[in-house]
């Protein structure tokens, strides 16, 4: 899946089932987003969801200001 809207918002996510040991599976998720903050900086977030939870690497970029 993949979007982004009008105001410079984007997310991509894919997911997939993971064999676990003893036979069980696990859903597993890895994505990104990002937006533009009000005062310029650029959030990136990237992440996987999975059975050991939630990991985010959150990236910042700063405005350049002039």
């Amino acid at each position: 899946m993949r979007y982004e809207t009008g105001d410079g918002i984007s997310k991509t996510e894919r997911g997939y089932l993971k064999d676990l040991d003893g036979g069980e599976t696990a859903q597993t998720v890895i994505g990104e987003y990002s937006y533009t903050h009000p005062d310029g900086t650029v959030v990136s977030v990237q992440y996987v969801a999975d059975e050991e939870g939630f990991r985010p690497n959150i990236n910042l970029k700063q405005a350049n200001k002039k």
